[in-house]
């Protein structure tokens, strides 16, 4: 999972702690580093190789820097102390813009760079000439520790103070900034460490890893990493995994299970510092005191199957998601947003009225009400809704609805219970309300108390076919049910929907699922039967017989197959044979386009002839060698 380190670049003799800064930027495959007293460097991570450098005079020490992302000819910025002067430039021009504090971190959106200082003062300089756009004052008393972009000018922003740390999540745009969220956190000990992915800030202090929700800075998580030494440094990655150093060992951990998924030693006595991650190339980027190295890094896929392999750790202690309060703090800036909350609290108060109203129904056996809700998601108000004079099924210009009413709804039809997967359609519905929610794209098919749902349509044939043709959930296991039914519609319409559906490979490994040795042979072989002779039925045929032959079977159910397709080749066979004499026919009597003549008798052999060869050349019989089980045994 973790490569052992090669060099990216080798460095001057500078100060590590010039590097710790991190001064660095990730574009796609390449980064840039400002290297104090050195130079602005390129270097493409795959291959690994340096790609170009800007020097700087000695005197300058680089604290930032950015790049536009172009992938052609990209204007890249950076940030330098020069003799208690603090100025931002853009490489390979004069142009340069001075500064009253140290650039802490630079970012790009929209055409322009944002420099956050260390005080937390934020400035907009055009992309091109540094010109100023505009300047956010620094907040009193807080010092600037973490930044990342999080979206096309959405940025999260970490300062501290002597007892908390703040959390903001900022829109910048061309007027200037806008606070979505600012949160206070208290602090118990040391600030620590910070890094962001996917929505979800880390912050590491001794040993204790926080998770906390962006926007609304929730504590989703928190645990500790195992040994007695502190962590040395982080960043975070894809998939809910963090990088950490640890008493000189580089570790990947899973934060969603708490679980190390592999480690590298480092040399020992060698300080690394952890500067970037690029998901492209999968390359972690760190710094020691003379080189800049690379780790090739694969993360975990997130999964409890992956990391149960490697050890499981509690947490402590386990923290939930709490509630979002975005919106309320968008209120006073955004006008939209008090029309926005007021819909969606109306939308719930109707869901309410209608589940009410529902339950209050099924216990009279009223079935007026149940139809009313059709008609109320076809449009009506639910005041004037009157039951359909027909069956209706969903359409595109139906009511858009939450998720949530039509599991509730779908639940108190089938009176399911939470936890039991025992199905009973109330008695006093007709089969055309379960048929529109058979055909409702919200239909909560893959919830676990459904999961039996196919099974039990069965023994409603209307019902059944309706969920093979519509239900949009369905899964390939579901539809090759259908197969196994008497019935010769509901047989026609699951082998239509798994070929428009589903790939051969989804089916095979369907029919494999589905299936096993236990299976009755003559069940399967007049399956394959049923699908030789179906007009539609040929494209199944083949990922039956695949899946079918690791079932084992002896040479008895292997005949019987073999002599059911043998007589079906032969009956297309001799069609061909037919259409082929039908052809002779019309030639017989077909007019030559070129010169408007009968075409000759002599004619008509020759070309019949040539019909006849090139047939029988398609027509030729494949001789497939006979396999046992036993012969393909590997030794």
């Amino acid at each position: 999972m973790i490569s052992p380190p090669f060099e990216l670049l080798s460095l001057p003799n500078v100060s590590v702690d010039k590097l710790i800064r991190k001064p660095i930027c990730v574009d796609r495959s390449n980064f840039h580093i400002g290297v104090s007293q050195s130079s602005v460097t390129t270097v493409s991570l795959r291959p690994s190789r340096v790609v170009g450098a800007f020097s700087v005079p000695p005197s300058v020490d680089i604290t930032a820097v950015a790049t536009d992302g172009k992938k052609d000819a990209p204007i890249v910025v950076y940030a330098t102390n020069e003799r208690k002067k603090h100025f931002l430039k853009i490489i390979d021009t004069q142009i340069s813009q001075q500064l009253k504090k140290e650039v802490a971190r630079l970012h790009f959106f929209n055409g322009c760079f944002v420099a956050i200082q260390s005080d937390n003062t934020m400035e907009a300089f055009d992309a091109e000439k540094l010109e100023s756009k505009w300047k956010r004052a620094a907040k009193k008393g807080l010092s600037y520790k973490f930044s990342a972009m999080i979206d096309d000018g959405v940025c999260v922003v970490i300062s501290s103070a002597k007892k908390h740390f703040v959390l903001e999540t900022l829109a910048f745009d061309e007027s200037g900034v806008r606070e979505l969220k600012v949160v206070e956190i208290p602090l118990e000990c040391e600030v620590g460490k910070f890094s962001y992915s996917e929505g979800v800030v880390y912050r590491c202090e001794n040993r204790t890893i926080q998770l906390y929700n962006v926007p609304d800075a929730t504590l989703i998580s928190q645990f500790d990493i195992q040994g007695d030494d502190a962590i040395e440094d982080m960043i975070a990655m894809p998939n809910n995994n963090i990088c950490v150093i640890q008493n000189s060992v580089l570790s990947i951990i899973d934060c969603s299970y708490r679980s190390t998924i592999s480690k590298c030693e480092l040399p020992s006595g060698t300080s690394i510092s952890l500067l970037s991650y690029s998901p492209e190339a999968e390359t972690i980027i760190a710094a020691s005191a003379k080189t800049v190295l690379g780790f090739t890094v694969t993360p975990s896929s997130g999964t409890l199957l992956e990391s149960i392999g490697h050890g499981v750790a509690a947490a402590n202690p386990q923290f939930t998601c709490g509630h979002c309060d975005l919106f309320p703090s968008l209120i006073a800036k955004n006008s939209f947003v008090p029309t926005l909350l007021q819909n969606i609290k109306e939308a719930q108060e109707a869901s309410s009225k209608i589940l009410h109203a529902l339950e209050a129904a099924a216990k009279k056996k009223d079935e007026k009400v149940f139809l009313k809700v059709i008609s109320y998601l076809k449009g009506d108000s639910w005041e004037q809704a009157q039951p359909p004079s027909e069956t209706v099924v969903y359409e595109d210009t139906d009511r858009q609805v939450d998720r949530d009413l039509i599991k509730q709804i779908t639940y108190l039809v089938f009176s399911v219970t939470l936890g039991s997967t025992t199905l009973s359609y109330l008695p006093f519905l007709p089969n055309s309300f379960a048929i529109y929610l058979l055909t409702h794209p919200l239909f909560p098919a893959g919830e676990p108390e459904m999961k039996d749902l196919f099974t039990w349509l069965k023994a409603y044939p209307q019902l059944y076919r309706q969920a093979i043709v519509t239900l949009s959930s369905a899964s390939p296991e579901d539809i090759l049910g259908g197969l196994l039914s008497q019935d010769e519609d509901i047989f026609h319409d699951a082998v239509l929907r798994l070929e428009e559906e589903f790939g051969q490979q989804q089916i095979t490994l369907a029919i494999q699922s589905l299936f096993n040795r236990s299976t009755d042979p003559e069940e399967l072989i007049q399956v394959v039967d049923r699908l030789s002779k179906s007009p539609d039925g040929w494209a199944l045929v083949a990922p039956f017989v695949d899946s079918l032959g690791l079932l084992a079977w002896d040479k008895a159910n292997l005949d019987k197959l073999q002599n059911r397709l043998q007589a079906q080749l032969e009956s297309i066979q001799s069609a061909v044979t037919t259409n082929r004499l039908i052809s002779e026919l019309f030639m017989s009597v077909e007019i030559d386009a070129e010169d408007g003549k009968t075409i000759s008798n002599g004619e008509i052999k020759r070309r019949s002839k040539k019909s006849q060869e090139t047939d029988r050349t398609r027509d030729e019989p494949k001789f497939v060698p006979k396999y046992s089980v036993e012969t393909l045994v590997i030794n």
